[in-house]
């Protein structure tokens, strides 16, 4: 079934891929805030039908230092109007492991 406009499909609801090697990897990047590295911490995404009550997959990951972690879980929509869309440091993180190997495709080289 298609999703019609307006229906907030929530991709929580979804099979949580969980890859602590991935989480490894995110914690020694620079932070996605201040450039620190390594940062520490793996923030998975709030908001954007990520999060709640169920903790968003891990490849919805960004880099952060613990400060800059516990300061988005204090508000995540006024963290993005000061550091912008978590989705954007999502795409980062991703392209970044993909360029360096971390994450593969079946068939690509």
């Amino acid at each position: 079934m298609a999703a019609e406009e307006g229906d907030g499909v929530s991709l929580q609801k979804q099979n949580a891929w969980r890859c602590q090697k991935y989480l490894d990897w995110v914690k020694t990047q620079p932070s996605c805030v201040s450039g620190i590295e390594p940062c520490g911490d793996a923030h998975h995404m709030k908001g954007h039908g990520m999060g709640g009550s169920v903790k968003a997959p891990d490849w919805a990951s960004i880099p952060l230092t613990r400060e800059e972690h516990a300061a988005i879980h204090l508000g995540w929509q006024t963290w993005e109007g000061v550091h912008g869309s978590q989705w954007e440091h999502v795409a980062k993180t991703l392209g970044r492991a993909i360029q360096e190997g971390i994450i593969t495709i079946k068939g690509m080289k």
